[in-house]
């Protein structure tokens, strides 16, 4: 229901009864209490109310009509341009808004709305300023092309007296891109001769209070601006406008220079009127000698940028073509001031068509690519049905636009519609109307028209006038029943009808057309010397006004005669009405409550008659008896079809084939019982739905509104799910074909490994000088590493069997040591250890035999069930015995010997070599070694706290220095490594290697500085080793000192570097 609080009925579909009175009286109400708009359904009715409303056009009035559909809001102009803009953002359907009515009934400020509502409401773009850009200078064409083509009447302050018709562009985002102007049949008439009580176009008046025709110049000054007796309207501010339609034209792109020149014509065209012609002895014309006419004269030559001797000349003389010649004639009096206004009204014409053009350069938009191709909403300001006093060519041309226009509204609302209705069996009541087709016909039929009888006269040998141009076309027309002339027996006697004249019955009523000046009109030439004089001009805008020029110039004989300006009016009437039939139209039906242009006063007698003309009552009867909305059948199922559960492929627990497979008309009548409409809200045509109502097509929408977010999940998820199905199948075909290339050039790279290495078992060095092959691609990197670790370790084996058993176990300790050591320890390198076993570092006087044999045969671990082992054993010997410096648990520094066998570590009296009390732990309880990345020889062993605290052993931290050889600690650490191997417990190797056993004996090689954790006694207690410099000589033993810190938490100690 629409929210309209006021008097009245705002849709006249709902009016009871249906009748001309009712009508009436309701616009009456409605006008008086300022609801200037009452709706025909999709149509809006605007009544002109004569004084500003600014309560009607606010911008949160543009908001509200944005954000509800029509028939929610009071009928008005922005519903009629919200509907065009969202049928075409929603269906990407081209629309029109035509805007239809007498002149004085409001057309010019109806679109002004329409044009700012659109520029409002539609979006600002991902691109800000540039969308700004475009809606300022859509907006700002509207003052400039007012100045240059409306002019004052004595019906309308600011009447239109040109057509126009613009194409406002929009990309996908609904966001406004361009636009195109296109004009018809200027007034140019107007620039010389204006009726009683009008005005010459308003660009004049803006020109002469901007001061550019001279301080203190007067309209009573100039030949074209006296004649009416108007110069100055209250309405209008001359002044103020000048200044609104110089910062419009800069808005648009007009340079200053342009702007300049622009306005220099006008100012030329006045100065024109001004020169006079007085005949000469020989009957020619001359320049008038008097001030004011060469004073004319020579201005207007000025501001054109030519000669004023130039100018007298074409306007003087004309050159007559013949065939292969042409020759200068000169001219009467009469036919010089007819040359004159036809230079004036000519310059005046095509600068309005050059404005025209450059603001469609600035505004136009030109798509890169079919996609870019823009929707459109076309808004039409067209002229309305003029009735005056004197009614000349251009009333007919107007008039005949107004027939054009209203055969279009019968073929789109009226007849259309109910020929729709028939063709797709729908049922319903005929509404009569009058097809005024039988007028268009009498006006344009190719042969017996008016229009076309009017060119052949115009172009019939001999001395054609007006009058027999009028016999011509009553002979052609006299049992016409819409047409009538005193020519016609029918008519001899009515004398309201004057000689020299004929009348049309139009549509919208009688007019009587004076024929005088019909011929010179349609003919519309400018002499070949106006033409060619323009084409010198110095001004560029001026020579740009004259494209014509070079052609005139080059022509010698008899030229091809342009195209009459009916003819040309007709054929882009005809082309008017094919682009909007193209498109989907809204219609806005103006009406003038009054002639007198007064507020709130209501002639009845004229809005009856142009309710009549306008056709309301049948437009009423057509609305109530038909369908609000309808489209084919596979666009309603492609847009609604998903909310149907069996429909809609995408839901898949109830989608039905079946269902789906049933005509397409079943499936429609489907989904509207589906969303509970009753029989009469919608009919099922043969090819289209049909909706009653607007308030249904929202329930559609709204109801889709809601399903979207789900739909566009399920959507994205097959889409996903489909896109991942590809990704695997493609990932894995890549994987695939990666695999069988590189298992290729794996192959080929290790064929020609094979063919490189073939003779290597002969060579001394096992092929180690050889050239490998080189890699064909960085992806076999890997594979090469790999085989050459296979060569390597296939050389060393092949090396390895050529050694003693001795040697060959010394490199196996030497290779242990040096994974561990290599880039970690200073001093440590391949030549550092190269004794294979020198088992005593003893002192001199001391042997390994003298070593206390309790430690050779040591008792079994506590908790261990392995049996000690027997006197000569292999156990029982000594792998390594060397001197150490051992820090006891109270940080003091005791000399001991150091010995490995098999299965024990023990620690000796230096001096007696006698072992004390606990002296030996069996081997199994060694967990970790720790040495110093220094040049030092201090380690660190530690043991397994063991099962109980009585059988815990503290960490050694040993210092092997006072051996006077750094092999002592080499060798020490080796041997302990490797000797866990037989019992089958560990083999070390280096970090992130592989070990044998249950119990991994780890190493570690820290830096300088770097604290060593120990247990010492059950309690934790870190070692710092700081670096001295020793003695350089391995004769003198280092010095090694611990100090306490931290309250003994802490020992430092420092190793001497030898």
């Amino acid at each position: 229901m629409r929210d309209d609080k006021s008097p009245g009925v705002p849709d006249f579909v709902l009016i009871e009864p249906v009748s001309e009175e009712a009508l009436i009286e309701n616009m009456r109400v409605r006008f008086q209490a300022d609801a200037i708009y009452t709706a025909i359904g999709p149509v809006v009715v605007s009544v002109n109310p004569y004084r500003n409303l600014p309560d009607m056009y606010t911008r949160k009035l543009i908001d509200a009509y944005k954000a509800k559909h029509s028939f929610e809001m009071p009928p008005h102009i922005y519903a009629i341009a919200a509907d065009a803009y969202r049928d075409m953002s929603t269906f990407n359907r081209d629309q029109c808004i035509i805007i239809s009515g007498e002149s004085g009934a409001g057309k010019t400020e109806a679109s002004k709305h329409v044009m700012h509502y659109i520029a409002a409401a539609s979006g600002d773009g991902a691109r800000e300023a540039d969308v700004t850009r475009v809606k300022d200078q859509l907006l700002q064409s509207n003052p400039v092309l007012e100045a240059f083509g409306n002019a004052r009447t004595t019906r309308n302050d600011n009447s239109s007296r040109f057509g126009k018709y613009m194409d406002i562009q929009f990309n996908r985002s609904g966001d406004p891109v361009g636009g195109q102007i296109t004009v018809y049949l200027l007034e140019k008439s107007r620039v010389v001769r204006q009726a009683a009580g009008d005005r010459n176009f308003h660009a004049f008046y803006q020109v002469l209070s901007s001061g550019a025709l001279g301080a203190g110049a007067k309209a009573a000054d100039f030949h074209y601006l006296n004649q009416s007796g108007v110069d100055t309207v209250r309405t209008i501010n001359d002044a103020k406008d000048f200044t609104i339609v110089k910062s419009a034209m800069r808005i648009l792109g007009f340079t200053d220079l342009e702007i300049t020149s622009a306005f220099d014509i006008v100012a030329a065209v006045l100065h024109i009127g001004n020169i006079n012609f007085v005949a000469t002895s020989e009957g020619h014309s001359a320049v008038c000698t008097q001030a004011g006419s060469q004073n004319a004269l020579n201005n207007a030559a000025q501001k054109l940028g030519v000669t004023a001797a130039g100018l007298a000349t074409a306007l003087t003389q004309r050159t007559v073509a013949t065939r292969g010649d042409s020759v200068q004639a000169h001219s009467s009096a009469e036919q010089a001031t007819h040359t004159r206004d036809a230079l004036a009204k000519g310059l005046y014409d095509r600068l309005f068509s050059w404005l025209v053009t450059r603001i469609n350069n600035s505004i136009q938009y030109i798509p890169q690519t079919s996609y870019d191709t823009p929707s459109v909403i076309g808004v039409l300001d067209i002229y309305g049905f003029e009735v005056f006093e004197l009614n000349s060519f251009e009333q007919f041309c107007i008039n005949y636009c107004n027939e054009k226009l209203q055969q279009l509204f019968i073929a789109l609302t009226l007849k259309a519609e109910q020929d729709e209705y028939a063709s797709e069996g729908i049922t319903w009541e005929p509404v009569e109307y009058f097809n005024n087709s039988i007028i268009c016909e009498l006006i344009d039929a190719p042969r017996q028209g008016i229009i076309a009888l009017l060119d052949e006269e115009c172009l019939r040998p001999g001395q054609p006038t007006d009058d027999t141009f009028v016999t011509k076309i009553s002979e052609a027309h006299q049992n016409h029943a819409h047409f009538a002339s005193r020519e016609n027996a029918a008519h001899r006697s009515d004398k309201t009808l004057p000689h020299g004249a004929f009348r049309l019955r139009h549509y919208a009523g009688d007019v009587t057309y004076h024929a005088q000046g019909f011929l010179d009109k349609n003919t519309d030439l400018l002499q070949r010397d106006l033409r060619v004089l323009g084409g010198s001009s110095s001004v560029a805008v001026v020579r740009e006004l004259f494209p014509d020029a070079a052609a005139s110039q080059a022509q010698s004989g008899a030229a091809k005669r342009p195209v009459t300006a009916g003819t040309a009016f007709k054929t882009s009437l005809a082309a008017l009405v094919n682009n909007l039939e193209q498109k989907q139209p809204n219609y806005i039906r103006c009406l003038k409550p009054n002639a007198r242009q007064q507020a709130s006063l209501w002639d009845a007698d004229l809005v009856i008659h142009q309710t009549r003309y306008l056709g309301l009552l049948e437009n009423v009867r057509v609305r109530r008896a038909g369908f609000a909305y309808r489209t084919h059948h596979e666009r309603w199922l492609a847009r609604y079809k998903m909310l149907h559960p069996r429909l809609w492929i995408g839901a898949r627990d109830t989608y039905s084939r079946s269902d789906a497979n049933l005509p397409a008309a079943e499936q429609c009548r489907m989904l509207c019982q589906h969303l509970g409409l009753g029989s009469d809200d919608f009919r099922i045509g043969r090819t289209k739905v049909f909706i009653r109502s607007p308030r249904t097509l929202d329930l559609f929408e709204q109801t889709r509104a809601r399903a979207l977010p789900a739909i566009a999940t399920t959507i994205q998820r097959m889409w996903r799910g489909l896109r991942a199905r590809l990704w695997v199948r493609r990932t894995r075909a890549a994987l695939v074909i990666q695999m069988v290339y590189r298992g290729y050039k794996a192959s080929k790279h290790a064929m020609a490994i094979v063919r490189t290495f073939s003779n290597v078992k002969t060579m001394p060095d096992y092929g180690r000088g050889v050239a490998w092959p080189a890699l064909d691609s960085p992806a076999l990197a890997r594979f090469d590493t790999y085989m050459r670790r296979i060569h390597a370790t296939w050389r060393a084996s092949c090396i390895v069997k050529t050694l003693d058993p001795e040697r060959a176990t010394f490199i196996r300790k030497k290779i242990i040591l040096h994974g561990f050591l290599a880039g970690k320890k200073q001093g440590w390198n391949a030549q550092a250890w190269n004794h294979p076993h020198r088992r005593s570092y003893l002192a001199p006087g001391l042997t390994v035999d003298q070593i206390d044999s309790a430690v050779l045969i040591p008792p079994p671990a506590t908790g261990s069930s392995a049996a000690g082992v027997a006197p000569g054993s292999p156990g029982a010997r000594v792998v390594v015995a060397s001197p150490a410096s051992k820090i006891n648990r109270s940080g003091k520094i005791d000399q001991r010997v150091i010995v490995l066998t098999p299965t024990a570590l023990a620690r000796l009296d230096s001096g007696s070599l006698k072992a004390g009390r606990h002296a030996a732990v069996p081997l199994e309880r060694v967990k970790a070694l720790t040495v110093s990345g220094g040049q030092d020889q201090l380690l660190v062993v530690r043991f397994d706290t063991g099962p109980s605290s009585s059988t815990a052993e503290s960490d050694w931290v040993l210092d092997f220095g006072v051996s006077g050889n750094p092999g002592a600690l080499y060798e020490f650490v080796a041997e302990l490594l490797f000797h866990t191997s037989p019992t089958g417990r560990t083999t070390a190797t280096s970090v992130g290697g592989e070990r044998r056993g249950a119990s991994p004996i780890l190493i570690d090689v820290v830096s300088i500085s770097d604290s060593i954790e120990v247990a010492v006694s059950g309690s934790r207690r870190a070692v710092n080793v700081v670096a001295e410099a020793g003695s350089s000589s391995e004769s003198t033993a280092p010095a090694t000192t611990v100090r306490k810190l931290n309250g003994g938490a802490v020992w430092q100690v420092s190793a001497a570097m030898v």
